[in-house]
């Protein structure tokens, strides 16, 4: 019976990981680009940012890792400081290629590569898809820093 069940679960997993594979493809990420308005000019802003973007990198995967170790719904899936590590490496180099606006061939193996590892572990789509926001949320509070003059205080401020 066990084996049943464990075969199962590998036909899920392999049938998720086609799914993948067959749905993100260099077109349909030029269509999604195309979907968000984002063109060379859209590009070469976030290029420009990149530099300012990029240092800050290691303290929000930091930050996010932690808010994932006190989650216990997802925590269990990241196993260990070597684990977590891995996957901060991982993260590191994605999340450069999108504020460097480089969405070439080695985004999108990026992108399936991180899409095989959340199924294989089981990683549920709204745990992924809350933790690209909060991700983007520490990006835009830097964007926010640098780039947003700050001669009014803002209204829940003290």
């Amino acid at each position: 019976m066990g084996a049943i069940v464990l075969n199962q679960h590998n036909d899920k997993h392999r049938d998720k990981m086609d799914k993948i594979d067959q749905e993100f493809t260099k077109e349909s990420l030029r269509d999604h680009l195309k979907f968000l308005s984002i063109g060379e000019k859209e590009l070469n802003e976030l290029r420009a940012m990149g530099n300012i973007l990029i240092p800050y990198m290691p303290e929000i995967l930091e930050r996010f890792y932690a808010v994932v170790a006190r989650v216990p719904e997802i925590s269990h899936l990241f196993t260990g400081r070597d684990h977590i590590s891995r996957i901060k490496d991982a993260q590191m180099r994605h999340w450069s290629k999108i504020i460097k606006g480089d969405f070439g061939e080695q985004y999108v193996q990026s992108v399936k590569a991180i899409g095989r590892a959340n199924a294989r572990i089981g990683l549920q789509p709204r745990w992924y898809i809350a933790g690209y926001s909060l991700l983007l949320s520490s990006l835009i509070e830097v964007v926010v820093k640098h780039f947003v003059p700050q001669k009014k205080k803002l209204v829940f401020s003290e």
